[in-house]
């Protein structure tokens, strides 16, 4: 094919016989035209030709780059995996709550047990607290409307 382009390169760059005034003598210009005829019949040939062989080559480079898919066992293991480490991170999380919710009962009870006026002054200092952090976090999310996820 290569051999091919080359020598409709060649006949390209020849210069074309004229006559004295620039047109072309009276019998070249239907040679002329049989010859383009036929170069481009052959170009057109070869044009499909070069076309096939580019679907044929991307058609094995496709297969060749084209990931396997893995077996079923593997994606099942996967969701297995997962959900135990869901099931533990549920658990660790459940175990911390509790905790610090022991902690928190267990100092309000010491609290109140040792100062009624202590207690009073720490649960209005942790309301005044929880309404500040509300009110910030209400007032940071209202300039901004886009979606979040």
């Amino acid at each position: 094919m290569t051999k091919e382009r080359d020598r409709n390169a060649e006949q390209n760059e020849r210069p074309r016989k004229t006559s004295s005034n620039g047109a072309f003598p009276p019998g070249a210009n239907r040679a002329d035209e049989a010859a383009q005829t036929s170069t481009q019949d052959r170009q057109a040939g070869s044009e499909e030709e070069l076309k096939q062989e580019l679907a044929d080559v991307l058609r094995q480079w496709d297969a060749r780059i084209e990931p396997a898919l893995p077996p079923l066992a593997a994606f099942e293991q996967l969701v297995g995996t997962q959900r135990a480490r869901s099931r533990t991170r549920l658990w660790r999380d459940l175990l911390v709550f509790w905790a610090v919710a022991a902690f928190v009962l267990a100092t309000l009870v010491l609290v109140v047990q040792s100062s009624l006026l202590g207690f009073v002054i720490l649960q209005a200092t942790v309301f005044v607290a929880a309404i500040a952090f509300v009110a910030t976090g209400i007032r940071s999310k209202e300039g901004t409307s886009e979606w979040r996820s």
